[in-house]
């Protein structure tokens, strides 16, 4: 009898703690990364050495001890025999090689490996180990839509092409990824304009020069475009109606001032600031303001404040 009631009491014991169990164990069946997670960056080399970059999105929340990241690497595209770990801030992955042979072309690839066994790799790039120097040069006449960038490249291989990469985020990856705006051809030292800027908008750009078997860039600089200034006498049209106010009063002179056209029915003109003409429009003259026409008025408008001003009485004479 006491065996029975020990069995029993077993058995409940077992189910509550399995379903206890049931309850807390929650099970993510959702990908830390993917396929576009790594991404292989850019290199900043010199006759000896090579900083690579790369990039990761996936692991902020993760333990460090539950990843790995660096670069596979070697001599031939097709045989990245070799790796080195490296560190990971804020997103981005960087690895140092030392003991490079100047001229050596390198072939690299950025790598995130989870818990040991499952690894996330980017894409292919290459690197050559040189002395060639890049120098951004500070932008020059800047304006609302455009500036004049350049740079200065020395003891680069024959053969190389440059130009600016430029972005408008501020990331040395990003700005490398950017737009790319080649200068003419063997311009070791360029200076070329860059169009269809923003006002008021800061751009990040730097000097690059490629080498055939990598890209090497110079330092990242900035500038801002300025504001915007409407011209109303040049930049104010009435959307294809008229070519600018004047066509559309038929003055034939130089439009100085805005229309003003308030609600008791004044107007001011400026005819190349040399007449100022005040115009009384009364309701019973020759435009009817915000009523009904009047008997009396050549011109009205029931809609206020959208009469035409066809004419204008200037000292008893008409013009139109």
């Amino acid at each position: 009898m006491k065996s029975k009631i020990f069995l029993y009491l077993s058995l409940f014991a077992g189910l509550a703690f399995t379903a206890c169990n049931d309850d807390d164990v929650t099970v993510n069946t959702t990908p830390i990364l993917d396929a576009q997670s790594v991404v292989t960056g850019s290199a900043d080399v010199t006759a000896t050495t090579a900083i690579l970059h790369g990039t990761v999105a996936g692991l902020e929340n993760s333990s460090p001890s539950s990843y790995t990241v660096g670069f596979n690497y070697g001599t031939e595209e097709a045989n990245l025999n070799q790796n080195i770990n490296g560190s990971l801030v804020d997103g981005v992955i960087t690895a140092e090689l030392t003991g490079l042979a100047d001229g050596t072309t390198i072939y690299y690839q950025a790598f995130a490996k989870l818990q040991g066994r499952v690894v996330f790799t980017g894409a292919v790039k290459s690197l050559v180990t040189t002395d060639a120097v890049v120098l951004t040069k500070d932008a020059a006449e800047i304006g609302n839509f455009s500036a004049i960038l350049g740079a200065t490249v020395t003891d680069a291989p024959a053969g190389s092409t440059y130009g600016i990469v430029i972005s408008p985020f501020n990331d040395e990856e990003e700005i490398r990824a950017g737009l790319i705006v080649p200068a003419a051809a063997g311009a070791a030292d360029f200076a070329l304009t860059m169009k269809g800027l923003v006002p008021t908008r800061t751009y990040y750009y730097a000097g690059y020069a490629d080498l055939g078997s990598g890209v090497i860039y110079g330092e990242v600089k900035s500038f801002t475009t300025p504001a915007y200034e409407v011209d109303f006498e040049n930049d104010l049209v009435d959307l294809g109606l008229v070519a600018n106010l004047e066509s559309l009063l038929g003055l034939g002179g130089d439009l100085s001032t805005l229309f003003d056209l308030p609600v008791h029915g004044q107007a001011v003109v400026a005819l190349d600031g040399d007449l100022n003409a005040r115009a009384d429009l009364a309701v019973n003259n020759d435009l009817g303001l915000g009523r009904d026409c009047q008997a009396g008025g050549r011109y009205c408008a029931a809609d206020r404040g959208r009469a035409l001003a066809h004419q204008v009485s200037v000292n008893g004479h008409l013009s139109t």
